[in-house]
């Protein structure tokens, strides 16, 4: 059995990423972990598309594949969460331990968790070759991490130490969770062809995605991911 394959180097650089930059969240270097999670999510998409391409599946891909995401896009994203009801809580303060409120800690065990069990149910549903039943952990993880983009970036919309910020993510982090696991079907972007007839519900996301990024700018991000959903909502209804 084969480790050193090229989808299983890319499926390590994936994890690489998430580790760096789980530890620069905590270590007060966060502008470097959108870039990091950049490059994993490339390498997540490339690690399968390259094994397809060579054809070189095999099942300890399938395996690494997951546990590498349980780390980017469901310990980073609980990182993220937990670091943004701290900032927010009224006397909060991520980097000082005895600051960050006991409820910060719900998200760290919350989220992780749950992509777990979203990334098991995928591995055994087949029903997931060319779409997703339930919300897949790398749009959770660009959603979170657009959350801190925008408190980082535009505090003036998710302010430092305000109790309504602080509560809103709290009941959001429960939502999140529940849509990893549930059964709304998503569109998937596996493209077999480049029809418009065959994508068109893809390409309306990829395009009310840029229309809302060109638009925003970092707002524009959370709303892509939920007009994601939303699209594949309404595709799901009218089909």
């Amino acid at each position: 059995m084969k480790l050193f394959t090229i989808p299983n180097l890319l499926t390590c650089l994936n994890l690489t990423c998430g580790v760096l930059a789980i530890i620069g969240f905590c270590t007060g270097n966060q502008e470097v972990a959108p870039i990091l999670i950049c490059i994993s999510l490339i390498a997540d998409f490339l690690d399968g598309f390259v094994a397809r391409l060579l054809k070189i599946n095999s099942p300890i891909g399938k395996e690494l594949d997951s546990l590498a995401d349980v780390v980017t896009f469901g310990v980073f994203p609980g990182v993220v969460m937990t670091y943004l009801l701290a900032e927010t809580f009224p006397s909060g303060d991520f980097f000082k331990m005895r600051e960050i409120p006991n409820l910060a800690f719900w998200a760290i065990v919350w989220i992780p968790a749950f992509s777990a069990l979203r990334l098991a149910k995928f591995n055994l549903d087949e029903r997931q070759s060319d779409c997703f039943y339930g919300l897949n952990t790398p749009a959770n993880t660009i959603f979170v991490l657009s959350l801190w983009l925008v408190h980082h970036y535009h505090p003036e919309y998710l302010p430092k130490q305000n109790a309504s910020v602080f509560w809103s993510l709290f009941a959001l982090t429960p939502i999140l969770g529940f849509l990893l696991i549930s059964e709304l079907k998503l569109l998937a972007f596996k493209f077999k062809n480049f029809t418009w007839q065959d994508n068109k519900w893809r390409f309306m996301v990829l395009i009310t995605a840029v229309v809302l990024i060109a638009s925003l700018g970092l707002l524009g991000i959370p709303l892509a991911v939920i007009s994601y959903i939303l699209i594949s909502l309404l595709s799901n209804f009218i089909k």
